[in-house]
């Protein structure tokens, strides 16, 4: 599977699974190692296998944010366009650029008309803007 195709089917697979989503407690940036961009909105954690991942929603156009990025991490993204017209703005902040699964990583998408996602009440939000927080949990 290639990279964008792994983007797409992280996507579908984060929308499947904020659909079940319950009350959970805002990860901090310390919780994280990276940080949260100011007006996003918390939506969900889950585990994917070997990584943690923490989505986040926001009404801020989509170079704002990936500005934000830029400025906070210093260092420009990787943006990846995928056939289905979501782009990803992709920051590598610890682990490999060209690994599956870097140890820390955050990615802006943008989908034009937004993603529609439901809340804990299951009422659909939407969102310009989504940033999925990504990190390898620690080995016990």
């Amino acid at each position: 599977m290639n990279l964008i195709q792994r983007c797409v089917a992280s996507i579908a697979l984060l929308l499947l699974l904020v659909v079940s989503a319950h009350a959970q407690k805002r990860p901090s940036e310390k919780n994280l190692g990276a940080p949260i961009y100011p007006k996003a909105t918390f939506i969900e954690s889950f585990t994917d296998g070997p990584v943690a991942r923490y989505l986040f929603g926001s009404n801020d156009i989509t170079i704002s944010v990936t500005r934000f990025y830029e400025a906070k991490i210093g260092k420009k993204s990787e943006r990846i366009k995928s056939p289905d017209g979501t782009e990803t703005y992709r920051f590598v902040l610890k682990g490999k650029q060209e690994a599956a699964v870097p140890e820390l990583e955050v990615r802006v998408n943008h989908f034009p008309g937004g993603f529609h996602i439901p809340d804990q009440r299951g009422e659909t939000r939407r969102y310009r803007t989504v940033i999925i927080i990504s990190k390898k949990k620690r080995e016990p």
